[in-house]
């Protein structure tokens, strides 16, 4: 379908949920461990950018399901290729939240600035899990 006249906020939506609902479904169907809301979203995210085959194959998942929450940063940080080759943009992104699980629960939204950063950080956080 082609939107000549651009989205409105609501097919945006409506496409947006579409596109989810597979990265939903994995998730769900595959971890094992209690998560908070914020962490399946973030888990929903980071399968809808790698697709459900790499995620249902990952150690990720394995280490997660074994309940090693504080692994899924680390195992996070491995994600920094494409096409075989190391990208230091993905590099950048998984990298700059390895300071996070040290750092006191922050309240404030404006302190992860990407999707990686706050999936790091949900996972890492003894006051989140």
């Amino acid at each position: 379908m082609k939107y000549v006249n651009g989205l409105t906020a609501g097919q945006a939506d409506i496409l947006l949920c579409q596109d989810l609902a597979p990265a939903e479904d994995a998730v769900n169907g595959a971890v094992t461990v209690s998560l908070t809301q914020n962490q399946f979203d973030a888990l929903v995210s980071f399968t809808f950018n790698v697709g459900k085959g790499a995620f249902l194959g990952s150690t990720l998942l394995k280490l997660l399901n074994q309940g090693q929450y504080g692994q899924v940063p680390v195992q996070l940080e491995r994600w920094n290729r494409s096409g075989g080759q190391v990208v230091q943009g993905l590099v950048n992104r998984t990298s700059s939240g390895n300071h996070i699980h040290q750092e006191p629960c922050p309240l404030n939204r404006d302190f992860c600035k990407t999707v990686n950063d706050r999936f790091a950080l949900l996972f890492s956080l003894p006051c989140l899990l």
